[in-house]
């Protein structure tokens, strides 16, 4: 499956400055005074803070661990002023500067509803406005539409002021990526990606016809990329590129292996210029195969051990797993009383990540979790040490990812 990837166009219009403003085809307007909604992820707001001293509310529903990016821009009038609030009225963070727009980017700590208060910053001038709500993780903003590797994605404009356009792409760790955002007119452009736990990579923001990001992915998973203004206080139409710099990053291999049992081995279903066919892989009988990076892993039982197939087959290890998972480009193994063992799939070698015999196991958000059983319970494995998730034992566990 290649990699996917969402964005975002949401325009709207403004009118004079002194009125309620007014949307277009896919914007929409506030509500008449006193403001007080609710929006969702996605959305552009226009309105306007009069009479002097007014506040608008925004309320939206979010969930624990949710990353939300925040961005009110004046369109006319003086200077912009955002507060966010949790569901217990407790103040999350102020931008208030001196300037045409601010932003604040917050990870939610509950599920609940939040307020955002719109305002002049100093409560002494009128103000109009579009204010602008997108989620950057754990999922984006629901509006998207798909880019690849080697693509360009033309036509797309940053409209109205303050708009932010989302872009979704799947990842793996050691990708060389190149992102390039072009102005076709209009001003600036400006590019940010953040990685799958939605946290900032960088940004190119610098004045010019272009700006562009070069990165090597720490991790398996879904990116994405914000392409705005260098200011948020002008339009701009403009392109966007993502390219692959590195092999890594090929178009993953689809391949169709089957275990007919003992007497008949393992085979692939093979396509080649529109044929197919099936090749035998192996006469020996796998309890268990996993695919890992570019890799098949089959666990042939005891007196066999593991053995990877990249063209040939290369055993890994002499002992007998319980049970065996891919992992974000890792294998996790459980060997039973000599405990819990991964391998790397792109550099090679074991580490053992605990002593403890798990009963089942799952990757969840590029993390292993581990149900060590009764009086243990579900363990989550951030890469270098275990959060206790629960006291309770599991009869079963699956890791899933629901794109709204």
């Amino acid at each position: 499956m290649k990699r996917k990837l969402f964005v975002f166009i949401l325009v709207a219009l403004v009118s004079s400055f002194g009125s309620v403003v007014t949307a277009q085809v896919e914007g929409f307007p506030c509500e008449d005074e006193p403001t007080d909604q609710n929006i969702a992820y996605g959305d552009v707001v226009t309105c306007a803070v009069s009479p002097t001293g007014d506040s608008d509310l925004f309320r939206f529903t979010g969930v624990t661990g949710e990353i939300v990016k925040i961005v009110m821009s004046r369109t006319s009038g003086h200077y912009p002023c955002i507060e966010l609030f949790d569901p217990d009225d407790n103040s999350m963070g102020l931008a208030c500067l001196v300037g045409n727009s601010n932003q604040i980017t917050a990870t939610l700590p509950q599920e609940g509803i939040y307020t955002i208060v719109a305002s002049e910053v100093g409560d002494d001038y009128t103000l109009n406005y579009n204010l602008a709500l997108e989620r950057l993780a754990p999922t984006p903003s629901a509006n998207a539409l798909p880019i690849e590797f080697a693509q360009t994605i033309g036509d797309l404009k940053i409209s109205p002021v303050g708009d932010q356009d989302l872009f979704y792409f799947s990842g793996n760790a050691a990708d060389e990526v190149l992102i390039t955002m072009s102005r076709t007119s209009g001003h600036f452009p400006c590019i940010e990606l953040f990685d799958p736990d939605g946290n900032s990579m960088g940004s190119a923001c610098l004045v010019g016809n272009s700006n562009q990001i070069t990165a090597t992915l720490p991790q398996e998973g879904i990116y994405i990329i914000v392409a705005s203004e260098i200011g948020d206080d002008y339009p701009l139409d403009y392109t966007i590129t993502l390219q692959c710099q590195s092999s890594s990053c090929a178009d993953p291999i689809d391949r169709l292996v089957a275990d007919f049992g003992l007497g008949r081995g393992l085979w692939e279903y093979d396509w080649e210029y529109d044929t197919y066919s099936w090749d035998k892989l192996t006469s020996w009988d796998p309890e268990n195969i996993v695919g890992c990076r570019e890799m098949l892993v089959g666990d042939f039982g005891a007196g066999r051990g593991i053995w990877r197939h990249l063209g040939s087959w290369t055993k890994l290890s002499s002992w007998d797993p319980e049970e065996m998972i891919a992992w974000n480009g890792k294998l996790a193994v459980d060997f039973g009383t000599s405990g819990l063992w991964t391998y790397d799939c792109v550099a090679g070698g074991w580490s053992k990540i605990s002593s403890w015999d798990s009963f089942h196991m799952a990757a969840w958000r590029h993390r292993l979790v581990a149900d060590f059983g009764p009086g243990k319970g579900i363990w989550l494995y951030e890469g270098t040490s275990w959060a206790k998730l629960t006291s309770w034992d599991s009869e079963d566990m699956v890791g899933v990812t629901l794109i709204p």
